[in-house]
Formats: C-alpha cells, structure tokens, sequence
C-alpha cells in the first residue's frame, strides 16, 4: 500500500532537541521515503496551543475541528485523540493510531511516589488533571483507536489488563539509535571512574538517586567522576542536589550535539541510568550502542532490553544503594565491563534506526488497511 496521506499530531514542540519530535520526524522521513505524504501537527498550529496548564482538555478538540478526513491515516499523540474518537465514524477513514511516547498515568504514578518519599505530593489541581481525568480520556480514545502504540511491555500490559484496548490492537513501536552511535572495539581502561548519565534533570529520572549513589561512591573512589549531560539545567542547579563535598567531580553539561554526545559516551566508562519511570528511553539504547556497561533500573523497556547479569546489571528503582552495589562491582572489573557492553551493543543492533522505522511503518499500514473510504 503506497501513497497515503499520514497525519502525525503530538503535544510538544517542533523542536529536535526533543526527543518526542526528533522520533516523530524520524519516523515522518523514513514513511516520505517508502513514496507518503506525511505532515506533523504541533501546538503551535493549534489554537490554544500555548494553555499548557490544561492542554489535555483543549489541544484535542482543537485538532479534532481542523477536519482529519483528508488522511488516511492519523497517528494522534496520547490525549490528542480523544475528541476526534468521540466524533469519528467507526471502520471509516481515517484509520486512527493513539500512540504513547511513555505512557503518562505510569509515569504520573511514579513522581507522585518520589514526592511522597520526600514527603511532599502533587498539587491537588495536577493531581485531579492529570491522575484523575486525562485517563478517562486515554481511555476512551484508546478503546475507539483502530490501534494503539506503545514503547514497551508493561505499558502494553497496563493497556491490557485495564481494557483500554484488546490485545490484539496493541503494538509495541519501539524507539531506535542511529547508526553513528554504535561503537566497535571500544577500550575499557582497567579501571572504571568516568561514570555518565544522559537525562533531563528531573525528579522521574532519579536525580536524587544518582545524587546519593555518586555520593557515596566518590567516598571510596577518590578519583571518581560523573558527567550528567542533556540536563536542561545549568550546572549550579546540577550541582546544588549533590553534597558539597563532591560537587567539584560533577561535570554537567546542559545540552549537546550528536557529535557531542559521541565524544561522551566514547570517554566514558560506564553508564549510570536511576530512572523511576521510562518509555523507550534513548539514553539508555545509545549507551548500549556505544558499548558502555550499564547499570540501570527495571522501568520501562529495561525489561524488553535487559538481561541482568549479561548485558546490564538491573536494579530496583529508587535505591541508591543498589546503585553504589552495582557500579562498585564492576569498576575495576575491566573484563566484566567488556564482556557486558559488548553484549549491550549487541542487543542494541536490533534497534537501529531504520530496521524500528520499517517495522513502525508496517504497523502504520496494517492499521490503514482495513478501513474503508
């Protein structure tokens, strides 16, 4: 099936240092290559786009007026679809995708448990949005959807279990690593101390996790460093969640390039990922890609990318003690080390970008094809 008109709408930026657009584009380029016409929608286009406090309430009855009939296909980014799904005929086109880039009652659920950890919580106005009525809405969109995408296991499973969607309707679409982050031969020094972490800086990523964990392993490694890159916040602000006394070995650096980000994970030594909540993340696969040895947390896709032991060593999140344990074992381990990004870059071979682009547009085109004109 060539030649179709495929809409992709999400609810954040045009902008390609974010990676919900930069996987929206690339997937919009590899379609235009196999001979569809592909725009992207942002809410920038959309009236209200700018009312980000209640966009889950606003963007999709906005999208839904601009009529969506002239595609065959609309690929509608989490609460997007829900009010083109309440106006939409069944089995007619447009074929309808809800896709997730992270499903957001899962990640929801994991920030309200960091704060209350801490002993703070959501605001009861965020709470009563986004934990309250944004699922209801996922909900129904889903179960009006002719297919629903998602990044990983348990967020199919989620989907699932909770009957917003049959099985059958519900794909896994991984994200991917381009081709210029994989490394071969790479030399592990015997011992490990450039410890990385690409992330925004953010509660959900594990910040204060990281924090603990590093803490303690610059007490028994003196020359010890860690590097925390893609951050979005200036180093003070960085620095500021570590104790004093190490906030010297902490190199930040807020935002980088491709090339950059190549020189990084080639200097580094081994990846540290605390995530609390993930879809397909990006950092995590571009580590594995560079042939880093990992140590990361069970969220997310960790379940469908990882085998403890063999190519990362998984941990429970929100434990930095599990975190010191694990990097502690391996830092002067150099063949362990070896052994294991080896086998990450491996697995990490399955996710290139243009083997996940063409497996996502199969599934663009088995949603299309069984909806009429």
């Amino acid at each position: 099936m060539t030649g179709l008109r495929i809409l992709f709408a999400i609810h954040g930026p045009r902008d390609p240092r974010t990676a919900v657009y930069l996987t929206t584009a690339r997937r919009a380029e590899f379609l235009t290559g196999q001979g569809h016409h592909v725009d992207i929608i942002t809410p920038a286009d959309l009236a209200l786009g700018g009312w980000t406090r209640v966009q889950p309430l606003v963007l999709a009855p906005s999208l839904a007026a601009r009529g969506l009939g002239g595609y065959d296909v609309v690929v509608l980014h989490s609460h997007l679809a829900w009010a083109h799904a309440l106006r939409r005929r069944a089995g007619r086109r447009p074929a309808m995708v809800v896709a997730f880039h992270g499903l957001e009652p899962l990640y929801h659920d994991a920030v309200a448990a960091e704060l209350a950890r801490s002993g703070q919580r959501l605001s009861p106005q965020f709470d009563l949005l986004h934990r309250r009525i944004v699922p209801h809405l996922l909900r129904l969109a889903c179960r009006r959807a002719d297919r629903v995408f998602c990044l990983n296991s348990p967020e199919r499973s989620y989907l699932v279990q909770r009957q917003w969607a049959a099985a059958d309707r519900v794909v896994i679409t991984p994200n991917g690593v381009e081709r210029a982050l994989f490394t071969d031969g790479r030399v592990h020094r015997r011992h490990a101390r450039r410890l990385l972490f690409t992330g925004q800086w953010l509660r959900a990523k594990g910040t204060r996790h990281l924090a603990a964990a590093f803490d303690a392993i610059a007490a028994d490694y003196d020359d010890a460093e860690l590097t925390c890159i893609g951050t979005g916040a200036g180093a003070s602000v960085v620095r500021r969640d570590f104790p004093e006394a190490v906030r010297e070995r902490v190199r930040v650096l807020p935002s980088v390039g491709r090339e950059d980000l190549a020189q990084e994970l080639a200097r580094a030594d081994l990846f540290l990922f605390p995530s609390l909540s993930e879809g397909f993340s990006g950092a995590l696969i571009e580590a594995m890609a560079a042939s880093l040895p990992v140590v990361a947390t069970s969220v997310g896709a960790a379940g469908d990318l990882l085998e403890d032991g063999r190519n990362a060593i998984v941990v429970a999140p929100a434990d930095p003690g599990a975190l010191v344990a694990a990097a502690c074992v391996i830092m002067d381990d150099v063949e362990r080390r070896r052994t294991m990004g080896a086998a990450a870059r491996e697995t990490a071979a399955a996710y290139e970008w243009d083997r996940v682009n063409q497996r996502f547009a199969e599934e663009v085109l088995r949603a299309a094809a069984p909806v009429s004109t």
